[in-house]
């Protein structure tokens, strides 16, 4: 191997450390299987993965920065599972959601989020739920999460 070729694979590899490499968590053993044969579920931006079926898989949106490979979609099969869900603006304390969903083969969804406002980042809170991606349905209720430490509602 030439001088040349040496300094580029050296280049991509420091690339590879710095941005990070994204990919999906398979929740099925064996090598990738097409998408035909797998659901695929990803977060929206505001919404973080935290668990499948209480198993800790940590996927999170988009394609964060650093040195560490990040889960960024989860392929699954068929069949019903639990999406323990964490909001990613509040800061101030972590608060987790579970939705039960059952998704198809061949199909791809997408975890959404909204936040309402309250008065302060203690009073406000989010919806959290399961869409078709190409339909837009709602696959799963529509869940709310709050933080533990606000004022009950009257």
């Amino acid at each position: 191997m030439g001088t040349g070729n040496r300094i580029r694979l050296a280049g991509l590899v420091v690339l590879l450390l710095v941005f990070g490499c994204t990919k999906a968590y398979q929740q099925y053993p064996g090598p990738p299987r097409p998408e035909s044969e797998i659901a695929v579920i990803t977060p929206d931006q505001g919404v973080r993965i935290h668990a499948l079926d209480e198993k800790v898989v940590n996927v999170r949106p988009g394609s964060p920065r650093g040195l560490y490979v990040a889960h960024t979609r989860l392929h699954v099969g068929a069949g019903r599972y639990t999406l323990t869900l964490i909001p990613q603006g509040i800061t101030t304390i972590k608060t987790f959601t579970r939705l039960a969903v059952e998704v198809e083969a061949g199909k791809r969804y997408k975890v959404r989020s909204q936040f309402y406002p309250g008065s302060n980042e203690r009073t406000g809170f989010y919806k959290l739920w399961v869409e078709n991606e190409k339909t837009g349905a709602v696959i799963s209720e529509i869940a709310e999460s709050r933080n533990p430490f606000q004022p009950a509602k009257k």
